[in-house]
């Protein structure tokens, strides 16, 4: 059994240190790079809490052009998103793959946002025109 605080804690706590005691103090470019580590440091501690999301993207890419579930890995994102791109490259516009690709685009981009700009969800997405 481990103890608390688990590592999406540890990474707020050190976060929240560097943002309250560490950057006030600092000026100009350290300030800013202080600023910069402190955001890396909550889209980490967002990422382990969300689990994996390649794991997510890439079993949604599998669904969305037809292929068996593989072991994810960021060789195989790769590889599924260039064969989506390729796709839409080759057959055009077609509805039913484009609201397929759309659901896909919209999901993935959300947990994006949800990983590096939570606040700006606050707002509801616009709808589709």
């Amino acid at each position: 059994m481990r103890d608390a605080p688990r590592s999406d804690e540890l990474l707020d706590i050190a976060r929240q240190a560097l943002q309250q005691q560490i950057t006030p103090q600092l000026d100009g470019g350290s300030r800013h790079a202080a600023m910069m580590v402190a955001n890396a440091l909550g889209i980490v501690a967002r990422q382990l809490r969300a689990g994996s999301p390649q794991a997510s993207e890439c079993a949604a890419l599998e669904d969305l052009l037809g292929h068996a579930p593989s072991p994810p890995s960021p060789t195989r994102l790769e590889q599924l998103n260039r064969e989506l791109t390729t796709r839409l490259r080759q057959h055009g516009a077609n509805a039913a793959l484009d609201e397929n690709v759309y659901r896909y685009l919209l999901a993935t981009t959300r947990s994006l946002v949800e990983e590096s700009n939570p606040k700006y969800l606050q707002e509801p997405a616009p709808p589709r025109t």
